[in-house]
């Protein structure tokens, strides 16, 4: 990004308190280093008044709540601006920005900076702002951080860490017997201080308790700061009698002299704090630090060695830590290590937002939300887009989803280029009811007759989904994914839509047939039936065929691959099902049988089965019609129409041998020129970037 891009910090607070400083400070910097900076900000809040003291420029839009006029107002002030770059800071102007920014033509970045370590919401509205409604996060604390992406809520690339700094050129200890002659303070009272903003969590009042029962009275607290709890602690600090002791200074423009004055700074802060700027300016003063372990704050004391925690909520224990304390010598100040102030020095958070900047506005690649069937080796629809993913991954980042009948919200919100789904899982009802609100192109996948059932008997109920499945996948999907010329004409896909990917498996080379086809005839033929996992119970069907011809039969075996030993009433060779016993059983079958029958369901399948054969230089026996035509033909494979033609094709297989080599090696250069990965992966390609977004 060009050094003097516009860039716009809006703020929705109307207070004044670190984050508000921070934001000043980072405009400061972005400017030093040639951006151009604004601040939007409501007319009457803190941060647009003292914006001109830091020498940014700030511009008033109503944010005070989340209503159509605001947005206008919003949309208004952006379409003028024209940025490229905004950060938000907090909820309101977050969500104004996020939804003006799609009614805008430029192309704009927004950076969600968390300052806080208050608990976001894990719900539909908050996934898409987080998500979608922003391009990246920056938290100010790495604690933060691992809230939004513990859960997945947000992706971990997505959110950065930039902890606060301070300018430790302003921020310094100079000479305290001046600072105290300057407050009215002798030499050798005890002062406590506290910086920050009169909240509740900010624990003031709790402070306030713990000091009133010190043991010694020759101490005083001196709390700086404005806010709403100012009448709260008035009223206490008099029910408690410390009046003449406790010092409430209002707010000050600038703090030091009172650092500098400070004996011991107390943070008893117990909620939403990030990385608070009053604990960074104690460690600038090298001053004994008394807090709590809440939020990012013990990120902030990482090797301060002058720090010291209590429990949260607990006058009791801070009232007995300020005794021992103030007893001892600990109250010496710190030397701060050179490692500590670089860390937590503007320099170094500049560095962090340039960094955050970098990564927003970089080219990143497109997002494909995969949401494929199955598990494991099967179904071939699942392992004909898993074989490619490796190479897609060049190019795109594929989030693929194991669990294809639950829907992904987080994956929703986070905006993907394509949405890829298998067959008709997950339900495709819901991604096309969404589909008029994603960004995301949708392609279905599909490698058998989606109308159809397999059951021979169909409900009514089912016959309705499956005409309705089919009109929503002519309508709304953006590309239709079919292994067959066939499937996609019978399924009435518009040729515009309609694409055919053929089933595709790895090349293994015409050195691993050269056996095959130069087997000598009397050696036995290895005849191959391979199924799914849980299909045994298809080769049991026709075991009685089977029967006939391969029991007692000597120039001729069965080798069975399936999840469980299928009954078939004679001997044959049986292999597990996995990835081993599968590349075992393609390695020694001759012949492949390939049993399908002639309904519409059966029709519409390519089993990838042939192809393994073809790509091994074994040839198939094929019973059926349909897709599976424009694989095999007379020149590659034997097709018979029945299982009763098995015996005779057989023994006329065993008798032929020369015409079974000549069918094998058709077979293998069918598989080289049409379904290696390597020839069909161009047609994934072509098919992803021309739908991408």
């Amino acid at each position: 990004m060009m050094k003097n891009a516009s860039i716009i910090h809006s703020e929705s607070s109307m207070g004044w308190g670190g984050q508000e400083i921070r934001i000043l400070q980072e405009c400061v910097q972005l400017k030093k280093l040639g951006y151009t900076v604004r601040i939007l900000a409501n007319s009457d809040s803190q941060i647009i008044r003292n914006a001109p003291v830091y020498g940014v420029d700030a511009e008033s839009v109503a944010m005070t709540r989340k209503r159509p006029k605001e947005l206008l107002a919003m949309i208004n002030k952006l379409r003028k601006i024209k940025p490229e770059i905004i950060f938000t800071h907090s909820s309101t102007d977050h969500w104004l920005v996020a939804i003006a920014r799609i009614f805008l033509k430029e192309t704009t970045k927004i950076i969600r900076t968390r300052h806080v370590s208050a608990l976001v919401h894990r719900n539909i509205a908050t996934r898409w702002l987080y998500n979608s409604g922003c391009d990246s996060i920056m938290t100010t604390g790495e604690t933060i951080r691992r809230h939004l992406i513990s859960d997945g809520f947000v992706p971990v690339d997505k959110v950065f860490t930039v902890p606060t700094g301070i300018d430790l050129n302003y921020f310094k200890a100079q000479n305290r017997l001046l600072a105290r002659q300057t407050l009215g303070i002798s030499v050798s009272t005890k002062v406590i201080c506290n910086v920050g903003t009169l909240r509740s969590w900010k624990g003031q009042d709790i402070l306030i308790k713990a000091f009133s029962g010190l043991e010694s009275q020759d101490s005083i607290l001196i709390i700086v700061g404005d806010g709403p709890m100012m009448a709260t602690l008035q009223k206490l600090i008099g029910e408690l009698g410390c009046a003449d002791r406790v010092i409430l200074a209002g707010q000050q423009a600038d703090v030091r002299p009172y650092l500098d004055a400070a004996d011991l700074f107390v943070f008893p802060s117990f909620a939403n704090e990030g990385v608070p700027q009053a604990i960074l300016q104690a460690m600038a003063f090298g001053l004994t630090i008394v807090t709590t372990r809440f939020g990012a704050i013990p990120e902030a004391l990482l090797g301060y060695s002058a720090a010291h925690f209590v429990p949260e909520q607990n006058p009791q224990a801070l009232q007995r830590e300020l005794d021992r304390l103030i007893g001892s010598k600990d109250l010496r100040r710190t030397v701060v290590d050179p490692a500590i102030s670089e860390r937590i020095g503007l320099t170094k958070m500049t560095q962090g937002v340039i960094r955050t900047i970098q990564a927003t506005v970089s080219p990143k690649k497109p997002l494909v939300s995969a949401y494929l069937i199955g598990h494991s080796l099967a179904p071939s629809s699942r392992r004909r887009f898993v074989q490619f993913e490796s190479r897609l991954e060049e190019q795109f980042e594929i989030r693929r989803h194991e669990v294809t009948r639950q829907v992904s919200w987080r994956e929703i919100f986070r905006q993907p280029s394509i949405i890829f789904l298998q067959k008709a899982l997950p339900r495709l009802s819901f991604w096309f009811f969404l589909r008029p609100f994603l960004r995301a192109q949708i392609i279905f996948d599909y490698d058998d007759a989606i109308w159809e059932s397999p059951k021979k008997q169909r409900s009514r109920v089912t016959s309705l989904r499956n005409w309705a499945r089919l009109a929503a996948v002519k309508h709304w999907c953006a590309a239709v994914v079919a292994p067959s010329d066939y499937l996609l004409s019978a399924a009435g896909i518009p040729r515009r839509k309609g694409v055919r990917i053929p089933m595709a498996v790895e090349a293994q080379g015409a050195g691993n047939c050269n056996f095959r086809f130069q087997k000598p005839s009397d050696l036995t033929l290895s005849f191959g039936w391979a199924g799914h996992p849980q299909s045994h119970y298809l080769i049991e069907s026709v075991s009685a065929s089977l029967k006939t011809i391969f029991a007692g039969e000597q120039s001729a075996k069965l080798i069975v691959l399936s999840g469980q030993p299928p009954d078939l009433g004679f001997h044959y060779e049986w292999l597990p099902y996995s990835r081993e016993s599968e590349d075992r059983f393609f390695d020694q079958i001759d012949v492949g049988l390939v049993p399908l029958s002639t309904n519409a369901f059966d029709k519409g399948k390519s089993p990838i089965k042939i192809l393994q054969h073809f790509s091994k230089g074994a040839t198939v026996i094929y019973c059926g019609e349909g897709a599976v035509s424009e694989i095999c033909n007379n020149k590659n494979s034997y097709q018979i129409e029945s299982f009763s033609q098995l015996g005779a094709l057989i023994r006329s297989i065993d008798i032929n041998r020369g015409l079974l080599r000549e069918k094998q090696k058709s077979a293998f250069y069918t598989f080289q020129s049409a379904f290696s990965i390597d020839k069909v992966y161009p047609a994934y390609q072509a098919l992803f970037n021309r739908h991408q977004r």
